[in-house]
């Protein structure tokens, strides 16, 4: 038996799968109140933004499950999270690799010394579960403005 959402035409070779209901149903009765105050903008926005967390998340373990209902904006449901150990630790580590550069450059300049240290450890770990990565050209970086300041 086929789940109610699946539906198969074998004479045309056509599979359909129900996604669920629209986000937004536009009508010649309604589109004047949708299209007031940017309304179907900021609500398309909204899932479009759910939806881009949704892709960032990807290859992470991590999912944000959402309500479903036309018209509104993504309600927030159920967080989950699968696997376990280092499965998803080097990809996460890969797309953190950029912004943890930059980050752990300019925050370098501000932090006093003991703060600079830990920060340098947390790199330092970070590094010994990536692929190498940059992590620890950044602990040099800052262990050299350490010294010159």
């Amino acid at each position: 038996m086929m789940p109610r959402s699946y539906w198969y035409n074998d004479r045309h070779n056509i599979a359909r799968i129900y996604l669920g209901e629209p986000i937004v149903v536009l009508s010649l009765s309604n589109i004047k109140t949708w299209l007031e105050g940017n309304r179907v903008y900021n609500l398309m926005k909204k899932w479009i933004e759910v939806e881009d967390k949704t892709i960032n998340a990807l290859n992470t373990g991590y999912a944000q499950e959402y309500i479903w209902k036309t018209g509104v904006e993504p309600i927030p449901w159920q967080e989950s999270f699968e696997g376990g150990g280092s499965k998803y630790v080097k990809s996460i580590l890969g797309n953190l690799e950029t912004p943890l550069e930059a980050l752990a450059f300019h925050l370098g300049l501000e932090l006093k010394s003991d703060e600079r240290k830990i920060l340098i450890q947390f790199l330092n770990l970070l590094e010994k579960y990536s692929d190498g990565a940059k992590f620890g050209k950044m602990s040099r970086k800052l262990l050299a403005s350490q010294k010159d300041s």
